[in-house]
């Protein structure tokens, strides 16, 4: 039985909404269910860090068993980085690792590891790019100075972090054995930045969703939105929750909000009896939030390959997706094209910008939306997603493109 090596920055709570946890989570349960052992590293845990033991500090790595043949890691990091790359090669060694997965961030950390890690235990390396130049491009324009406290950056300091990304994704490119992307988008966005030369290890592979149950009952347009994301000013303010927030704190529709962030303290901007905050909630929960409105909104311009908006079409919630990155790409793939928001540039200082709906096509769109088209186009999309989407799909098309090309 082989065993593989996830490497991740999350924590070691698996069950939260969305993200990265989320696709791991169904990852490893699916990689468990093929008769592979899986260890995942959980580089961003909270668990983690200078313990105090007997008068002394000590390393403390936490090793916990999800299931039989699935362990999480959450390897200390508190003391120097050369620490923390022996404490991960440390603990593959251990556990026997035979491929690592690599969940890779905008800053290249998780590939500064896993490099070491494959090199010392010569095991092939995949790591999944799931991030997009719109992205970059936004977080270039701010600097964290404090928690939650940002700066503009200046022209030369939004250039050298644009330039030091762009040396980030080369890295990962060089290093890596495959890399895996969701969506044709984010492929030809990296074959852009970085030229054809590691063309032929990039494969498109979407990260898929869980399994759900044929849905009977016909969906009604009772008008309720759901959305569904990070909300933190200034840094996400590229998915579009401002946007969602002002245009709902003018209509009379019911709208949930649910996500982490700093966003608490524009709470109070939105107060209105038809907004309800959710906060972070439990995928279980997310889910049934899902299944109980009509629609989701996906107003974000920077998506690589929104599984948001699949989860939603999935549970017979119909997304009204912004026609911008990695989006459109997805909502084509399920059928649901028909319902992709016009962009609209907006300005938010007079040189800054983002991309969001056209509220006055947005409000056309529900004025004409046609309960027996949506049943029918959600009916084809839930079967498309069966067919191709679900993470045992997924999974199965990773591992035969690993055969394939290593």
């Amino acid at each position: 039985m082989k065993t593989i090596g996830i490497y991740a920055y999350i924590d070691s709570n698996l069950s939260v909404v969305g993200g990265i946890e989320a696709q791991v989570f169904h990852l490893a349960l699916t990689l468990e269910k093929l008769d592979f052992n899986v260890v995942i590293h959980c580089l961003k845990s909270t668990k983690t860090g200078l313990s105090f033991q007997k008068q002394h500090f000590v390393f403390q790595t936490e090793v916990k068993k999800l299931s039989q043949n699935i362990q999480i890691i959450s390897p200390n990091t508190c003391f120097d980085f050369d620490k923390a790359i022996q404490e991960n090669i440390r603990l593959s060694k251990q556990e026997n690792e035979d491929i690592i997965f690599s969940f890779d961030t905008r800053d290249g950390y998780i590939s500064s590891i896993t490099k070491f890690v494959k090199e010392e235990l010569s095991i092939p390396l995949i790591t999944f790019v799931y991030f997009t130049t719109e992205e970059r491009w936004w977080r270039s324009h701010f600097i964290e100075k404090s928690k939650n406290t940002y700066y503009r950056t200046t022209q030369n300091e939004q250039n050298q972090y644009l330039l030091n990304k762009e040396e980030v994704l080369q890295n990962i490119l060089h290093i890596s054995d495959l890399i895996i992307v969701p969506t044709h988008y984010v492929k030809g966005q990296i074959i852009t930045n970085t030229g054809f030369k590691y063309g032929d290890k990039i494969k498109i592979c979407y990260h898929g969703i869980p399994e759900t149950q044929g849905f009977n009952t016909k969906w009604k347009n009772i008008r309720t939105f759901l959305y569904a994301s990070r909300m933190s000013v200034p840094i996400s303010c590229d998915k579009g929750f401002l946007w969602a927030l002002e245009t709902f704190y003018n209509m009379p529709d019911t709208l949930y909000v649910c996500g982490a962030g700093n966003f608490q303290n524009i709470m109070p901007d939105f107060s209105s009896s038809n907004i309800h905050f959710n906060g972070l909630i439990s995928q279980k929960e997310l889910f049934q939030i899902m299944e109980d409105c009509s629609f989701a909104l996906v107003p974000s311009m920077m998506e690589a390959g929104c599984t948001f908006a699949i989860e939603c079409a999935s549970h017979n919630c119909l997304p009204l997706a912004l026609d911008f990155a990695g989006l459109a790409e997805i909502m084509e793939a399920i059928g649901l094209e028909d319902y992709l928001l016009s962009p609209q540039k907006h300005y938010l200082t007079d040189d800054l910008f983002t991309f969001i709906p056209n509220t006055d096509k947005f409000n056309q769109m529900l004025c004409s939306i046609d309960e027996k088209k949506v049943n029918c186009d959600l009916k084809k999309a839930q079967q498309i997603i069966a067919s191709k989407y679900t993470v045992t799909k997924t999974t199965n098309k990773l591992l035969q493109l690993i055969q394939e090309h290593l």
